[in-house]
């Protein structure tokens, strides 16, 4: 396990305590489900990115990009 320290606002810890949403057992499935969709909003914002006038990659590009990457971290 690790402790992490963080600093909020005098209000908001405090209200925070009070609710007891402080402990690892309310924050680290929160964590969890924003890791989730923060990594799904990056592969959107890959997917949506390229250049005007060009066609999104298709599921085969992205199953490919997805291959490559396994890859680079396999090798490392």
């Amino acid at each position: 396990m690790t402790s992490v320290t963080i600093e909020l606002p005098d209000g908001l810890a405090e209200e925070a305590r009070k609710r007891g949403l402080l402990s690892s057992e309310i924050l680290a499935p929160v964590l969890s489900e924003m890791l989730r969709l923060k990594s799904g909003a990056e592969l959107r914002d890959l997917l949506t990115s390229h250049p005007a006038g060009e066609p999104a990659p298709s599921a085969v590009d992205v199953k490919a990009m997805i291959a490559a990457v396994r890859r680079q971290f396999r090798a490392a």
